[in-house]
């Protein structure tokens, strides 16, 4: 029975609220029902609860499918970015250290909110290196960052001047940094 068919027999608003979570549950038997393993003649008493790795959707598309190892995977991936190269031997935290070495300040500073000129160029040289060197998305290199993928964009295309005068790609990190933050000094000099 359809939403449609209960409003018809309704009379109040909160009969229509009944029936509208009636038929949700309806859709809530019907889904963990076809999550459930068909019963056979000889089950033990309790028997190990089958793995799952598609849920069934049930609703006015009902040949909708939900693959739960790419939703778990998704998941993680949300959870915690581990700090490990990507196709290049770099990291974010190698790019983090070194461009905190030449420039002078602390690790703390740069991954702070502070908004003093002496600590957001360093931040913003950084940014622009760790997406150049590790090709990693603007939303991760922020999450590292603890900022909007916007601040990376924007740190991005502020200092992409320099990516043409920087070393050959695989020159170590350190004068990466240290040619990033002399290019800069010169051009704010």
């Amino acid at each position: 029975m359809s939403t449609v068919e209960y409003h018809d027999t309704c009379q109040t608003a909160a009969d229509v609220a009944a029936a509208a979570r009636l038929v949700r549950q309806r859709r809530k038997a019907v889904f963990f029902a076809a999550s459930k393993p068909a019963p056979t003649v000889a089950q033990p008493v309790k028997a190990p609860e089958p793995k799952v790795s598609r849920l069934h959707m049930a609703g006015p598309a009902s040949a909708q499918f939900l693959d739960v190892p790419k939703i778990n995977a998704v998941m993680a991936s949300d959870v915690e970015i581990p700090d490990m190269p990507l196709r290049s031997g770099y990291s974010i935290g190698s790019v983090q250290g070194a461009v905190c070495f030449v420039s002078g300040i602390l690790k703390t500073e740069m991954l702070s909110h502070r908004r003093r000129k002496g600590v957001t160029e360093p931040r913003g040289i950084a940014m622009f290196l760790s997406r150049l060197l590790t090709k990693r998305s603007y939303p991760e290199i922020g999450r590292k960052f603890d900022c909007d993928h916007t601040t990376v964009l924007a740190a991005a295309r502020k200092y992409g001047w320099m990516a043409d005068k920087l070393p050959a790609y695989g020159a170590p990190v350190n004068e990466m940094a240290d040619a990033a933050w002399a290019l800069h000094l010169a051009k704010t000099a």
